[in-house]
């Protein structure tokens, strides 16, 4: 495969590529089917099954009215806990539904005061677990875990690190949403994690005051993702101090306070090394403008109570650009409250929240954007969920067959934009819950290499209609090697020659099949250093493209690797990648057909040089005015356009885009596109033959520019996504490397609401 094909293919199919708050994953469409009493991933074979939901048992009446008795086991648990804590509620009457809530305490008496913060809000009936299987239930609701109508409720929250592991005192109330009885606590106490290794400080306002039981953060950033390590509240004066168990360890520090915006500090890593302990006030700013609003779900409009709300400053584009946050949590009422400073904000829930409350966010919604340039109040905002009514489990293993643990497994659905996750327990099993739909599942690639494994491609789960579930093992692929590395200024100017390009994602993408089996892994290291994990296969080393956009990097010799599996030794790989200083550059402009421009499009260059040559690589992403600035030298260039974004936008993709930039510098060289409104009056490419292990070549006539979906099944009438091809200058081509075969016949179809198909003949 030639470098310019498979550049294409990375660069606009992947529809994530461009993602930039939520964990989301690469497309593959390979299904999980039963095979005998195992499950084992196989080719385009849909899957489905019965939820096996219990009847929910009916409340005697009157309920219960006491003496309620709080049995929180253990009373204390360490910051780093991955585990649940237990629960015990008895002397309730069967079926009795019970409020259990977390309160964040700013005392050691366990009273909820007015400081109070609600982290958690579960509704629990005694008695009710659904289940699915002979073992699995869904872990990502809070229910009577034992499923006997006693008139006791065991069950157990999810201590998964991050902020619901803040450091600090806790109540665990339990009260009758009848009022049937009093409130009865209990109490949690989770320690903060105590090394040598700690940043400490002071988190104050712009005239240098503390400010009191704010709440500070270790954010790490993964890519293109962030996650919080660790989070504890400042003292009464606003001083912290926070333990960071791992080093060396890049992180961002963070705080939130009611009332506050504080820097998100993308980039600006603070490096954590043995026995260190670094000093850093945090300086938040007071806000000015209020967003307020709700959250709820959907069918019911009943409040969603302690949901964990973040608020992120965005570009004119709608991409989080790391410099200011804050977050809340929703209160009983399911409303929430935040001062902010003029600007535009994403307001977001991240997904394992949603998920781990048995919600999804509604499908094919878009961002939820406020705006609050213009210094007025925003409220009214409301953030809605559905209910799942399914679930996807498993396990995550590896080829030993040994379980793989606090590794998140994310699930998206293509088709309405809907995203899931969780975490993998000590026995290696996940639950996701989840809508009828195709889901793509995947674990989270930064976890798999922190158990020294390369990122896994997705198995596509198939529910067929409401109250079902699917069940398999997902293993992960063993590593084969690892590149290392790092990015380097190669600089005429002396001065900045050698320099490291830091805080720069880096994607190691498969492009045997980029569309279907596209896996990342990247790195963001201050100093330029990156560690990727590699299994087996072709893999294609590129930057974040809006990240590289943004910094107008002109990049040389991005790595291209052929890796091969060797049991006895993992293979090492040192190579570095050079940024360079440009000779010109290239203005792409893009506008409709009426002349307006079309912003948040991003493109890749690629300068097409002779085999053994030097090669060179820049993306661009268009402003609001449509113009996309990108670096180059002079040479023949290749320009790929996302087609996905102009296919969300309603725009048609653009052929091949090809210009030769002189020598000599100069003006900006202009390239000048215009967009047409996308139609779907052209026809379908299907193939009615796919068989496994074969390799499927299709070749054709299709209308230029045009993005063309082939699609394969065993079933006619059950006809599955399994990728896209693009006719580039009237011409079609499509690789598949899960089946074999050539042309054997083409039928036009006449008119363009039916199919050209494709037949296949398949070698002995």
């Amino acid at each position: 495969m030639g470098r310019a094909l498979f550049l294409a293919a990375l660069t606009l199919f992947s529809p994530t590529a461009w993602a930039s708050v939520f964990r989301v994953s690469m497309s593959n469409v390979c299904f999980a089917e039963r095979i005998g009493d195992n499950l084992a991933p196989a080719w385009n074979a849909p899957i489905d099954g019965d939820y096996e939901t219990w009847e929910r048992p009916e409340a005697v009446q009157p309920e219960s009215e006491g003496p309620i008795t709080v049995i929180v086991s253990p009373e204390t648990i360490d910051a780093d806990r991955f585990d649940w804590v237990d629960v015990e509620i008895s002397g309730l009457s069967n079926g009795q539904t019970v409020l259990i809530e977390r309160f964040l305490v700013d005392n050691d008496e366990g009273i909820v005061n007015e400081n109070a913060v609600l982290v958690e809000s579960h509704l629990v009936q005694e008695g009710y677990r659904p289940m699915f299987g002979d073992f699995f239930f869904n872990t990502n609701m809070v229910l009577d875990w034992d499923g006997e109508v006693d008139d006791t409720i065991e069950t157990q929250l999810g201590m998964f690190g991050g902020m619901s592991n803040m450091a600090g005192e806790y109540v665990i109330r339990v009260s009758s949403p009848n009022d049937a009885f009093d409130p009865v606590d209990g109490y949690l106490t989770i320690d903060e994690i105590w090394t040598d290794e700690y940043f400490w400080g002071y988190v104050v306002d712009e005239e240098g005051d503390g400010i009191p039981n704010a709440i500070v953060g270790l954010l790490q950033q993964l890519g293109a993702y962030s996650d919080i390590l660790f989070a504890k509240q400042a003292d009464e004066d606003g001083y912290y101090y926070i333990a960071s168990p791992h080093y060396p360890l890049e992180v961002d520090l963070v705080a939130v306070a009611p009332g506050y915006v504080g820097p998100f500090q993308r980039g600006n890593n603070r490096l954590i090394e043995f026995d260190d302990e670094l000093e850093h006030d945090i300086v938040l700013t007071k806000g000015t403008v209020e967003i307020a609003g709700r959250a709820e779900r959907n069918a019911t409009e009943e409040p969603i109570a302690g949901l964990p709300v973040t608020f992120l400053t965005v570009d004119e584009n709608g991409i989080v650009d790391g410099r200011l946050m804050t977050h809340t949590w929703t209160d009983a009422n399911g409303d929430f409250f935040v001062m902010v400073t003029p600007d535009r904000w994403i307001v977001f829930v991240k997904s394992y929240e949603a998920s781990s409350r048995n919600l999804l966010e509604l499908p094919n919604e878009p961002d939820l954007i406020v705006d609050t340039t213009d210094e007025v109040n925003q409220t009214g905002v409301v953030i809605s969920f559905i209910e799942a009514d399914s679930v996807i489990g498993g396990y995550l293993r590896d080829d030993d067959g040994n379980p793989l643990w606090k590794v998140q497994m994310s699930a998206i659905n293509r088709e309405t934009g809907q995203t899931t996750s969780g975490y993998t327990l000590q026995n290696g099993v996940f639950t996701l819950p989840v809508t009828a739909g195709v889901w793509e599942v995947t674990p989270f690639s930064y976890d798999l290499e922190r158990v020294g494994h390369p990122g896994a491609l997705e198995t596509r789960v198939k529910l067929t209609a409401p109250n079902q579930s699917v069940e398999y093992v997902h293993t992960a692929p063993k590593l084969s090697a690892i590149l290392e590395g790092s990015i380097l200024f190669d600089s005429a100017d002396l001065d900045k020659d050698g320099e490291p390009v830091g805080g720069l994602t880096l994607w190691a993408q498969n492009i045997v099949n980029s569309e279907l089996t596209s896996v990342f892994q990247s790195t963001y290291k201050t100093n330029g250093y990156f560690n990727i994990h590699l299994s087996e296969g072709h893999w294609f080393v590129i930057p974040d493209p809006r990240e590289a956009a943004r910094r107008q990097l002109l990049l040389k010799n991005l790595p291209l690797l052929d890796i091969v599996h060797d049991e006895d030794e993992t293979q090492s790989i040192v190579e570095n990648i050079f940024a360079v200083d440009p000779e010109i550059f290239i203005h792409v402009t893009i506008l409709d057909a009426e002349d307006n421009p079309v912003s948040g499009i991003p493109m890749h260059a690629h300068l097409m040089t002779a085999p053994g040559e030097d090669t060179y690589d820049a993306f661009g992403l268009t402003d609001e005015n449509g113009v996309a600035v990108i670096p180059a030298k002079s040479g023949h260039w290749h320009f790929h356009i996302s087609h996905s974004t102009l296919r969300r936008a309603g725009l048609s993709e653009f052929p091949e885009q090809h210009l030769m930039v002189p020598a000599g510098g100069g003006d900006p060289v202009e390239l000048p596109l215009v967009a047409t409104a996308f139609t779907d009056e052209a026809p379908v490419l299907t193939a009615s033959r796919v068989e496994d292990g074969s390799t499927l070549v299709i070749e054709g006539e299709g209308e230029p520019g045009r993005l063309y979906h082939v699609e394969g099944t065993y079933n006619l009438q059950d006809w599955i996504y399994v990728g896209r091809v693009i006719a580039l200058g009237g011409n079609l081509k499509i690789t598949d490397p899960k089946t074999t075969g050539h042309l054997e016949e083409l039928e036009l179809a006449d008119g363009t609401d039916k199919p050209i198909i494709y037949r296949l003949v398949i070698p002995d």
